[in-house]
C-alpha cells in the first residue's frame, strides 16, 4: 500500500499546490467568521467539499432551514453524484477501502483518477486511495496551517479563486493532449455552454451533467469504437 501511495504522491502535487492557496484562504476565513482554529481542519476532515465549505463560513448565524441547507448543498456539490459512475469498477474491486475513496472523491481527486492510469506493477486500488487520501491530506493541513496564521495576522484572500480554474485548465489539457478521441472532451465544453445560456451560472451544473451523460450514452459505441 505505501508503495502505490509513494507512487501516487507525484501525481497530485499541482492539487497540492492549488489547495495551498484556496486551503490557506479558507483557514483565513473561518476564523475571521469567528470559528475556533481547530474547526477548519475537522470540516475538512469531515466534510471536504471545498465549495460547500466556503459557503457554511457565508452562513453563520443566519436562520436556513435544514431543507434549504440541504438542498443548497445538493445544487453545489450534486455533480458529484455523477462523478462515481466512470469509477464504478475500479471502486467495486477496491472492498472495505471503497467507503473512504467514495468520500474523498472531489473535483480534483475525480480529475486524476480519470486521467490516471497506475503504473506497471502498483495496485490500482491503493494507487487511486493514494490519490485521494493525499490530495485531502493536503486541504487538511492547509486550511489548518491557514487558520493558524489567521489567528496571529490579518491577510486579504480576494483573488485566490483563480488558482483552482487554472488548475482545471492545465487537467483539462493535459486530457485533451494525451486522448485519442477527443468528442468526450468536446461534448462536456459545448453542453457546458449551452447549459449557462439556457439557465445560470449558479444553477447550469447539474443541466449540463445531465446532458453530458445522456449524449454521451447516444454517443457510447462509436466512442468505443474509436478509441
Amino acid at each position: 500500500m505505501l508503495h502505490a501511495i509513494r507512487r501516487a504522491f507525484p501525481y497530485t502535487l499541482p492539487v497540492m499546490f492549488g489547495y495551498a492557496f484556496l486551503g490557506l484562504a479558507y483557514g483565513l476565513l473561518s476564523v475571521e467568521a469567528g470559528l475556533p482554529h481547530w474547526m477548519a481542519p475537522l470540516s475538512s476532515f469531515l466534510v471536504y467539499a471545498g465549495s460547500m465549505q466556503f459557503v457554511l463560513i457565508g452562513l453563520l448565524g443566519t436562520s436556513l432551514s435544514a431543507i434549504s441547507l440541504a438542498l443548497l448543498t445538493i445544487s453545489i456539490n450534486g455533480r458529484l453524484l455523477f462523478y462515481g459512475l466512470p469509477l464504478l469498477e475500479p471502486f467495486n474491486r477496491s472492498g472495505p477501502l471503497k467507503p473512504y475513496m467514495i468520500h474523498t472523491l472531489s473535483d480534483e481527486t475525480f480529475a486524476l483518477m480519470t486521467a490516471t492510469r497506475p503504473p506497471i506493477g502498483v495496485n490500482e486500488s491503493y494507487f487511486y486511495l493514494g490519490i485521494g487520501l493525499l490530495n485531502q491530506l493536503y486541504w487538511i493541513v492547509f486550511t489548518w496551517i491557514g487558520s493558524i496564521f489567521g489567528t496571529i495576522v490579518q491577510f486579504n484572500t480576494k483573488g485566490l479563486d483563480f488558482v483552482m480554474a487554472a488548475l482545471f485548465i492545465s487537467i483539462f489539457t493535459e486530457q485533451w493532449l494525451s486522448a485519442k478521441e477527443r468528442r468526450p472532451a468536446m461534448v462536456g465544453v459545448l453542453v457546458s455552454i449551452a447549459s449557462i445560456l439556457l439557465f445560470s451560472r449558479n444553477t447550469f451544473i447539474l443541466p449540463a451533467m445531465a446532458m453530458m451523460i445522456l449524449v454521451l450514452f447516444a454517443l457510447r459505441r462509436s466512442i468505443e469504437g474509436r478509441s
